[in-house]
């Protein structure tokens, strides 16, 4: 189980297009976003699964030189590593 390998919180990140002309990937989207509801409602507070929602092709084509979807995907990064309290 992910909570005794790497304790809380356990962060799910779903990469699935959010918005999109004719809904494929949306739906999916949409159904995962439920999945998570539906677990965290047999959970503690304090154990909820913290789920992050990031469009990668959304990203990309609103992205700059300066604002990137790695460079992105790295502040996520480093913000969970944070909520975990590894390597302090």
């Amino acid at each position: 189980e992910l909570r005794k390998k790497y304790g809380n919180p356990v962060v799910v990140m779903n990469l699935v297009k959010r918005k999109e002309k004719r809904r494929h990937e949306s739906l999916l989207h949409d159904q995962f976003l439920k999945a998570i509801n539906y677990l965290n409602q047999f959970l503690p507070p304090s154990e909820h699964i913290a789920y992050l929602s990031f469009d990668v092709a959304r990203c990309n084509k609103a992205s700059t030189v300066s604002s990137n979807v790695l460079t992105k995907l790295e502040e996520i990064g480093f913000k969970a590593v944070q909520a975990h309290g590894w390597f302090q």
